[in-house]
């Protein structure tokens, strides 16, 4: 007796573990996003490189929000898998996709995001986050954010 109930736990855990492993996907299955940066301090004018997230979503991309600040120092918030909306998510979208558009973005594998070395150049001195977040077509999601700290260029 004490045998058949030990084989029924053990075969209800095993389908139980089964079923809630097929739930919840696996790592490879959810977006990634690669980003060498995770901080960044430098005087004003001195960034030497861009800031590049290369985003892979074994799906596809359904949404693909930056949050990056605007050379007049505050916040943007963008989704570069929809239409701009208004002249200032037109800039955005020109100045983060490097010549793509939102077409481009929507429902693809592989995108890559960039804050041109030249824009960085031009904020204000201050504190900033540059924030990526990636959702795919079943609802799985990423997200990377890299700290700017920005000072002042006494030269």
């Amino acid at each position: 007796m004490k045998k058949i109930l030990i084989s029924v736990l053990t075969l209800f855990t095993l389908v139980f573990a089964s079923s809630c492993s097929k739930d919840n996907p696996t790592p490879k299955n959810s977006p990634t996003i690669n980003c060498k940066t995770i901080g960044i301090s430098t005087a004003q004018g001195n960034f030497t490189r861009g800031i590049s997230f290369d985003v892979h979503v074994p799906n596809q991309v359904e949404n693909l929000v930056v949050t990056f600040p605007t050379l007049a120092g505050h916040e943007n918030i963008v989704n570069l898998a929809l239409p701009p909306q208004d002249q200032e998510e037109f800039e955005a979208h020109d100045i983060l996709l490097s010549g793509k558009v939102y077409l481009d973005v929507k429902g693809a594998k592989y995108v890559n995001v960039e804050v041109p070395m030249e824009y960085l150049n031009n904020l204000k001195p201050g504190g900033y986050q540059v924030i990526l977040q990636v959702e795919d077509n079943k609802h799985a999601a990423a997200k990377h954010t890299v700290d700017l700290a920005i000072s002042s260029n006494l030269n």
